[in-house]
């Protein structure tokens, strides 16, 4: 479930080391709600983490592993009980990995997408996940090789571990096609919400029924079309509040809201307070909040390194 207000994106994975296959230290404190057709497994190695896949939370601590499904929504929170925001080793498998000889992972859709299973993923096989990513940002002689047989291994056991499904061809097609439906309607809504817009004119832009439209962007953002059109409007009112010294009328009407006073009706909705008020008192640490802008620091090579062998030796004493 989307935090309230916040914008769900479509997010393309870059590889820019191994095709397919992507390792990544990241400290977050919160990342939007977002997709990309990739398998993604998450490590919690620091701190305590909550992670959102579709409709559900999860808290993690460290050593807990989380398998995210191909095209899932979901987003990564800061635990506000603790002190430390949490560090993970993420680990990205795009689906066309070894489709020659492995078709079927394209075609997979996991039914149990948390995967939970510390008691599997012992600190042994942690350390061994450590490993490969070491492996992956040192980058030594024909490390590609040692990757891809790892990778084959991890899958070997989330298949082993985890139920699933296998899609159709017809169903996995009319996957895609949603998907790319969807990632079209937001282009157009980004590219128009300053202006005019109505659900009926996305619904004339594909050739589809308003109702299908509204049905579409509500089962797979978890929010309304309207919603997510106030959303960006709001954005862009608080923007241009910090931004510049126009009038409240004239941000209103920029930022594609029809009347000053639906303005007023939408802040009193997000803030509980007026957009006066909002400009007068909130100070930018708390639009940043008000916002939902990503909270992420990814470790360079070095600092992943580093951070990874750190890690490694303190998994090693817990035995």
């Amino acid at each position: 479930m989307m935090e309230k207000g916040e914008l769900p994106q479509y997010e393309l994975v870059q590889f820019p080391k191994l095709k397919n296959i992507k390792f990544l230290v990241n400290q977050i404190s919160y990342i939007h709600t977002h997709m990309h057709p990739d398998l993604e497994v998450a490590v919690l190695l620091s701190g305590r983490g909550i992670i959102k896949v579709e409709r559900k939370t999860y808290s993690l601590k460290p050593g807990d592993v989380m398998l995210i499904n191909f095209s899932d929504l979901h987003s990564y929170l800061y635990d506000a009980d603790t002190t430390e925001a949490p560090t993970y080793l993420i680990l990205q498998i795009s689906d066309s990995f070894l489709k020659d000889y492995f078709p079927n992972l394209a075609f997979t859709r996991f039914t149990s997408m948390p995967f939970l299973y510390s008691q599997k993923l012992q600190n042994k096989e942690i350390r061994w996940l450590i490993n490969l990513s070491l492996t992956y940002f040192e980058r030594k002689d024909n490390y590609g090789l040692l990757i891809l047989a790892g990778i084959s291994y991890l899958l070997y056991y989330i298949y082993r571990w985890t139920p699933y499904k296998i899609l159709t061809s017809s169903e996995k097609q009319r996957e895609n096609s949603e998907t790319k439906r969807i990632e079209e309607m937001l282009s157009l809504i980004h590219q128009n919400f300053d202006q005019k817009i109505h659900l009926e004119d996305l619904a004339k832009e594909f050739h589809l029924t308003r109702t299908y439209v509204s049905s579409l962007i509500k089962n797979n953002l978890g929010i309304s079309f309207q919603e997510y059109l106030n959303n960006l409007r709001f954005e862009k009112a608080t923007q241009l509040m910090f931004d510049t010294k126009k009038s409240l009328l004239d941000i209103s009407y920029e930022s594609g809201f029809s009347d000053p006073k639906y303005m007023s009706q939408v802040f009193q909705k997000r803030t509980g307070c007026s957009p006066s008020e909002f400009r007068n008192h909130m100070p930018p640490s708390v639009l940043e909040e008000k916002t939902f802008q990503a909270k992420e620091n990814i470790f360079s090579e070095q600092e992943s390194i580093k951070f990874l062998l750190q890690k490694k030796k303190e998994f090693m004493d817990k035995e």
